[in-house]
């Protein structure tokens, strides 16, 4: 049995041009958490769009919330099936838990380390080294 898998940046190169039974299961499960990840941003769109916000001009900036929110949803579904997403180390870095008394864990955003980021970042779009 052969398919033909789809790659991308998610996905390691295959080096064999037949494809293994892992590399099929693999393809499954990347399609199937894309699947979730598309049906999650429609359910979204459809809101924006019933609540008149949707970004309706391809040129519109704010499409990039939405690409932004999709990639957050994909490293979501990745983190449940432990596959590697680059959003799951921003999601660790700038999200945190505590513990209180009675052993509940509270997360949270910090958004001290989020200004960080932002103040790196807007730095080396300053100085281009």
């Amino acid at each position: 049995m052969t398919a033909d898998i789809i790659t991308g940046p998610w996905s390691k190169k295959i080096k064999s041009s037949k494809s293994t039974a892992a590399d099929i299961e693999a393809a499954r499960v990347l399609a199937e958490c894309d699947q979730i990840t598309s049906d999650c941003t429609v359910a979204v769109l459809q809101i924006l769009v019933e609540s008149n916000i949707a970004p309706e001009d391809p040129d519109d900036e704010n499409i990039t919330y939405i690409m932004f929110l999709t990639e957050l949803l994909r490293a979501a579904t990745y983190k449940s099936l432990n596959l590697e997403h680059p959003f799951q180390d921003l999601v660790g870095l700038l999200c945190k838990a505590e513990y209180h008394t009675n052993n509940e864990k509270h997360y949270f955003i910090d958004y001290h380390k989020v200004d960080d980021v932002i103040n790196y970042l807007r730095s080396e779009e300053k100085d281009p080294a």
